[in-house]
């Protein structure tokens, strides 16, 4: 996302193929929420790296979109390298799928941290460090592929952020991929040839046992999400 804030967003250099491609389970729609794709309130902060030794700055944070047919609120962040974001416009839905190491330690990440994004009681500064330090993460991710996961080193480095709270949370979400966790997520990837590629991504509760008396209506499907019902609300209190 090589942007500021105000401006389209446009992503940073990326390095190898960790995307391949496949069949489409349609398309949509997608629009920004507000006057940028960060939405209000922008959680994000401009950060400055390099890729392949080239120098860059931007802003990382959550995506605010919506599915400009039904509506549809879409929490999203940037996988995509080197394209601009180019909004409003149409997605293919999953067409694309990350290579088997990218999608283990894409799986790792939003299991093991998604939910400490957004903690109730914090401050918007701290929810906005932890987006930004979030979406770093999966940039690291994206570029090294089946490579080494270090900020300090590789294709992607981090060399700055407007807030320590980035470098520190975004290095924390990578120290924990290797952390047990029960969180099931299920994902769906955007991609364009010419827009940013996106993942968004739902928290999935298992299935509760069927008694012999029945099913109890629609209990095992209440947590499909819940997360981005929680950041939304959390939206409109701070």
């Amino acid at each position: 996302m090589k942007a500021k804030v105000g401006a389209a967003a446009l992503a940073v250099a990326f390095s190898g193929a960790v995307f391949t491609g496949g069949a489409s389970d349609g398309t949509v729609n997608v629009q920004s929420q507000g006057d940028t794709a960060f939405g209000t309130p922008a959680w994000a902060r401009e950060v400055a790296y390099t890729i392949d030794g080239e120098a860059q700055d931007s802003v990382a944070g959550l995506f605010r979109l919506e599915d400009t047919l039904s509506g549809r609120e879409i929490l999203a962040w940037c996988v995509e390298l080197l394209q601009e974001l180019n909004l409003p416009g149409e997605y293919d839905v999953n067409a694309i799928s990350p290579t088997a190491a990218v999608a283990a330690n894409l799986n790792k990440l939003f299991t093991t941290s998604y939910d400490m994004v957004v903690v109730e009681g914090e401050s918007r500064g701290q929810t906005r460090n932890k987006a930004a330090g979030f979406q770093v993460a999966i940039w690291e991710i994206v570029s090294e592929g089946d490579g080494d996961l270090d900020l300090d080193e590789g294709s992607f480095i981090l060399t700055g952020a407007e807030r320590n709270g980035v470098i520190s949370n975004a290095q924390k979400y990578l120290d924990r991929l290797d952390n047990d966790t029960d969180a099931v997520y299920a994902y769906d990837f955007y991609s364009s040839d010419v827009r940013q590629d996106l993942v968004e991504s739902n928290r999935v509760v298992a299935a509760v046992p069927v008694p012999a008396a029945g099913p109890p209506p629609l209990l095992g499907l209440a947590g499909l999400g819940a997360l981005q019902r929680r950041l939304k609300s959390f939206a409109t209190d701070r």
